[in-house]
């Protein structure tokens, strides 16, 4: 991996300096500074942001040098209106493409915390054979083992025990009819 990102780095930085001499070379109305793009777009693969950010500052003072060295093709004013809209370009460019970036980071890491919690999902299904009398479940060895153990085992859901209305008042019908008693009308 360091090796690409070197070999990106130093593509990067041939771009750049190629464009840059030939943008000092041309005559100025000429929007040979779109060159510094593909220095730029090299280095968007490379993990570390600041790279990119370093190149677009670099290739921004590049266009101010090659508008003071490139023989003059068209008047003033339009030459400086020309550098100014492609610095802005150029940082626009920059910030899109380090925008998306951190998009893709987030997403990727989203995706992995998304196939860790499904790899940590367990579910049931198909028929589980159940005792209709105590409610144990036959497992895949055959044994019988309570409801809420089989359940634990194979869902990671985790139980708590209580006791319905119905049932307490079979169970427990003295405690239950004194609770009656007490309930407002």
């Amino acid at each position: 991996m360091q090796k690409k990102a070197n070999l990106l780095y130093a593509l990067s930085v041939i771009t750049i300096i190629i464009t840059f001499i030939v943008d000092a070379n041309t005559p100025l109305g000429i929007a040979d500074w779109v060159g510094y793009i593909p220095g730029l777009l090299l280095l968007y693969t490379i993990p570390d942001r600041k790279y990119l950010f370093i190149a677009a500052a670099v290739s921004s003072t590049l266009i101010i040098a090659g508008f003071l060295l490139s023989p003059s093709g068209i008047p003033f004013t339009y030459a400086v209106i020309n550098r100014g809209v492609a610095i802005g370009a150029l940082w626009l460019i920059t910030y899109m493409m380090m925008t998306r970036r951190k998009a893709e980071e987030t997403s990727d890491k989203l995706v992995e915390e998304l196939t860790k919690a499904m790899s940590e999902i367990k579910t049931l299904s198909g028929f589980l054979p159940i005792c209709s009398s105590c409610k144990k479940i036959r497992n895949d060895e055959g044994y019988w083992e309570q409801l809420e153990a089989y359940i634990t085992e194979h869902s990671g859901a985790e139980f708590t025990h209580s006791i319905c209305p119905s049932c307490a008042e079979k169970l427990y019908p003295q405690y239950f009819s004194k609770m009656k008693e007490k309930e407002p009308e």
